[in-house]
């Protein structure tokens, strides 16, 4: 099964999404992308790929929960402030946009690196890329197709711009309280994520 471990969006930040949206809603450099429900808003510490599918059955040392467990000790609740918003791989061709801290919080970094050091040690394969804390509001539809003079790229960075400065000022603080191992399933209506083991932050 695909799996992967992440920092859920606690209930009462859902609206700050929701908000964010919404203003999406409003701009044309928009229209090509999918909203992410709010409700699957997360943000992600480590994708683990294909895995056995028993993988969070037990508690046992070396095991997937055990690791999540022993790296999230004494973390307590992390404070993630969203300060700005922008898009991956680049503006200039976008496929994903996101909102995020200017600088990862000490508190997560160290987790991360944490649960990086328990994952390579068992084997699993190293990120290939560095970490780089964000939250995916929307993505990039299939279908869209790019309009004959249109600029994307320059309009979708003044409207990333024009949304932070209406409701990322000053920008709102989430307070993170849990790690969750979820399991991901492809579907044609989009991913489906079933948490497997959860473990508390605060």
């Amino acid at each position: 099964m695909r799996a992967f471990i992440a920092i859920p969006l606690p209930p009462e930040s859902r609206e700050l999404v929701a908000a964010l949206g919404e203003n999406f809603d409003h701009h044309s450099p928009f229209a090509a992308f999918r909203r992410v429900p709010p409700a699957k808003v997360h943000l992600t510490l480590r994708f683990l790929g294909e895995i056995p599918g028993n993988s969070a059955a037990s508690e046992a040392p070396g095991s997937l929960p055990a690791m999540l467990s022993e790296s999230c000790a004494g973390t307590g609740a992390i404070l993630f402030p969203v300060e700005r918003l922008g898009a991956f791989p680049r503006p200039g061709s976008p496929s994903v946009i996101w909102a995020g801290p200017r600088a990862c919080p000490t508190p997560l970094a160290v987790l991360v690196g944490r649960l990086s050091s328990a994952l390579d040690g068992a084997d699993h394969p190293p990120e290939a890329r560095p970490f780089r804390p964000h939250l995916t509001l929307a993505r990039r539809s299939r279908r869209a197709r790019p309009s004959r003079g249109d600029r994307p790229p320059k309009n979708l960075a003044a409207a990333l711009r024009e949304a932070e400065a209406a409701l990322l000022d000053p920008p709102p603080l989430l307070r993170l309280t849990e790690a969750v191992l979820f399991k991901s399933d492809l579907r044609p209506e989009g991913a489906v994520h079933t948490p497997l083991f959860r473990v508390s932050l605060a």
